[in-house]
């Protein structure tokens, strides 16, 4: 578990509000003659703000009305659609269709920023579209955009539009701040075969001083049980995530009525796998508390995704295990807590063998 391991609390953006107005305010300019195309690198954020976009719109749910979606594996689009979302590879592949742009008279890029291999091809086609067709408007959009970039990839007269948001005050907690609240005692470090989860019996929570490591200053702050938070802390292996104390952190959350009672515990995690075992020990530590446990990751279908922007029944606190995917592209309502591992897996090749591999390491400071 790393060190940076971090609670965000009181945090809303108005990110999403921004992206699911915008193409709604082209479509209402020309509700006749927009055919609105709108791209997004993850289907979970396609599908999801193609829901919340034609609930705006008073449509009964996406494909029945003006709004619609296409991702892999899944679609909902009729002949009214007009404003249609979809990810960066099911535009690329409908671009391979000659005439496929004849009907389209905008495509918004979401999430331009990330320059994946399909954004950047694209990109390039789009360009070239650009200088052949007068019909067709492209549109960028990124929280983090390097603008004068990308206008001048596209032109030296590429207008730029710039719409402030705003951030209400987060709090951050740091791994002391969970070693005091909680009163979790890791185990020492040590060589083991089978678990390494860090877990412990609860008789070893009345164990004596001497087992921790001495220290040859004064601890600012004692646990609950009277150690040192210092030596606490040098006993986290920081390439492994905790799955105990990360389970003993939701109890303690959800037993704060002011923490359980506004909103949703978002944690983010590497992957499917870690997701797996987090579920695993957050009911093992919250038996018989009142929670709505959530997975997200890509591999779920999207009908299990779409359950998290759906609000908990009164009295349940709904927390999220998430990958990164949570990370951009879409906004949880309700969310009010986050708990970041610091791990994330990312994409790499191995040159030895010619293979692309997915590597789990620490998050980059400046993604959070």
């Amino acid at each position: 578990m790393s060190v940076s391991f971090a609670i965000s609390s009181d945090f809303v953006s108005d990110r999403l509000y921004c992206f699911s107005q915008i193409p709604q305010f082209i479509l209402e300019e020309s509700p006749n003659d927009a055919k609105i195309v709108v791209c997004q690198p993850r289907r979970l954020a396609a599908t999801g703000v193609a829901t919340r976009v034609a609930e705006e719109r008073g449509e009964q749910q996406a494909g029945v009305g003006s709004v619609g979606y296409v991702v892999r594996g899944d679609s909902a689009m009729g002949e009214s659609t007009r404003l249609l979302f979809c990810t960066t590879g099911v535009l690329l592949r409908q671009l391979q269709t000659e005439g496929a742009l004849d009907c389209i008279t905008h495509v918004v890029v979401d999430e331009v920023h990330e320059r994946h291999l399909d954004t950047d091809v694209l990109l390039g086609l789009l360009k070239q579209s650009i200088g052949s067709r007068k019909n067709i408007r492209v549109i960028l959009m990124s929280a983090t955009l390097d603008a004068g970039r990308f206008a001048a990839y596209f032109g030296e007269n590429t207008p730029r539009i710039h719409i402030p948001g705003r951030t209400y005050p987060v709090k951050d907690y740091m791994l002391e701040d969970v070693l005091l609240m909680t009163g979790y005692i890791p185990r020492k470090q040590k060589k083991r075969n089978g678990d390494s989860s860090g877990s412990i019996d609860k008789d070893e929570t009345s164990m004596e001083e001497s087992n921790l490591e001495s220290v040859d200053f004064p601890p600012k702050e004692l646990t609950s049980h009277g150690f040192p938070v210092e030596d606490l802390v040098r006993r986290i292996d920081e390439t492994l995530v905790d799955y105990d104390m990360l389970g003993q952190l939701v109890k303690h959350l959800i037993a704060n009525s002011s923490a359980g009672s506004d909103g949703s515990i978002l944690v983010f995690l590497a992957g499917a796998p870690e997701i797996n075992r987090a579920q695993e020990a957050v009911k093992r530590w919250t038996d018989g508390f009142p929670l709505l446990l959530l997975q997200l990751h890509g591999g779920l279908q999207p009908r299990e995704q779409n359950l998290v922007f759906k609000p908990a029944a009164t009295g349940l606190t709904k927390v999220i295990l998430s990958t990164n995917v949570a990370e951009t592209s879409i906004t949880i309502p309700d969310c009010t807590i986050v708990i970041d591992s610091a791990r994330e897996k990312q994409s790499s090749y191995d040159a030895a063998n010619r293979m692309p591999l997915l590597l789990e390491q620490f998050c980059s400071k400046a993604s959070k």
